[in-house]
């Protein structure tokens, strides 16, 4: 259903390369949404170029791109929280390029109600494969930095790890593995009365934050798999071999009549 394409490549934060930009990607995820949601002609913030990218999500295409509009790219990039996002912005696509080679990522900002605070969510998706031998993996990060007063004193910092991987040969095997996390940080404020840090200090403390969280789920990752050989080798025994179908009547009836045996046990 085309209904369903919109809302699976925002899920799964899925990037595209922006034609005549140089090579460079939008990221489309629901954060960066320009627009009511589930249209298969889509519009998402590149929020880094301050424009607006036009996206086909039935061919999985960006088509163009356009200034942003109004209020559509978040704060002024010289104001305090614009700022902070391009610092924290350019740290994290360094970042990335270590622990998510391969992905996109993008910063997108949001100003608190009344002027005061506010909110980065910090987004990057990664899609590997290789059809040759048959799998195909995506990975995502998703956080959140909620930000306090007109001095910006970071409040929270929570989000989401997700990986999923996919086996297809002579069989599907799919290993999904998620994970949510939240905390706060050191981070003094960013400018304003009576000092603080600078904003590329901030910025680097935000960034030291997500690390943090993103390092303790490739821990907890690497734990789940320390024996993930034997495991699959005994899930691709168990899968069918014989490329025979399999007789479903037959093992519904089997079923039923051991159901219906347990059933009189019981009942006895």
């Amino acid at each position: 259903c085309a209904a369903e394409f919109p809302s699976h490549r925002e899920r799964h934060f899925v990037a595209a390369e922006v034609p005549g930009a140089g090579g460079r990607r939008v990221l489309v995820t629901p954060h960066g949404r320009v627009g009511a949601a589930g249209s298969p002609a889509g519009e998402y913030l590149c929020p880094g170029a301050r424009t607006v990218v036009q996206f086909d999500h039935i061919a999985g295409q960006a088509r163009g791109e356009r200034p942003t509009a109004g209020g559509e790219g978040g704060p002024a990039p010289d104001s305090r929280l614009g700022a902070l996002r391009a610092a924290l912005e350019r740290r994290f696509q360094v970042y990335a390029e270590e622990a998510h080679p391969g992905g996109t990522s993008a910063v997108y900002a949001r100003e608190g109600a009344g002027g005061g605070g506010g909110s980065l969510t910090v987004c990057v998706g990664t899609l590997e494969g290789s059809k040759e031998n048959f799998w195909q993996g995506h990975s995502r990060s998703e956080w959140r930095l909620e930000f306090a007063g007109p001095a910006l004193q970071l409040a929270a910092c929570a989000g989401k790890c997700a990986v999923c991987v996919l086996s297809f040969e002579d069989g599907s095997v799919q290993m999904d593995f998620a994970k949510e996390y939240s905390g706060t940080a050191a981070v003094a404020p960013v400018g304003g009365e009576g000092g603080g840090e600078s904003v590329e200090a901030a910025a680097e403390a935000c960034l030291v934050a997500i690390e943090t969280h993103e390092r303790a789920f490739l821990a907890e990752l690497e734990r789940q798999f320390e024996n993930f050989d034997a495991v699959f080798r005994d899930l691709r025994r168990a899968l069918p071999v014989s490329r025979t179908k399999f007789n479903w009547n037959a093992g519904v009836h089997r079923m039923a009549s051991q159901l219906k045996v347990r059933e009189q046990e019981l009942a006895g």
